[in-house]
């Protein structure tokens, strides 16, 4: 994963990462999401204090958003492909 959410980033404590976070817990299961939920609150006390963003997001949610966006851009491909394939029959 890569910007703000790459391993070892700092943040801080703020809505918009509140908030970023919370775009991501969209995509996981309903487990992984009460973790990386669970694990914000443990570290949000403080507005504007810095924590390191593997303490939300564990190895495991982060390789399920890894595999989950390889699978997205296999899935766009494919429709590229077939996009490409239908203009040639217009």
């Amino acid at each position: 994963m890569q910007g703000t959410f790459k391993e070892g980033s700092e943040l801080s404590v703020s809505s918009k990462t509140k908030n970023l976070l919370g775009l991501l817990s969209g995509i996981l299961p309903a487990e992984l999401k009460k973790e990386i939920t669970k694990n914000y609150q443990k570290v949000s006390d403080d507005e504007g204090k810095k924590f390191n963003i593997d303490t939300c997001i564990t190895p495991e949610i982060r390789q399920y958003l890894v595999t989950k966006m390889e699978e997205i851009e296999k899935q766009s491909s494919n429709l590229s492909a077939s996009a490409d394939s239908f203009d040639k029959w217009v």
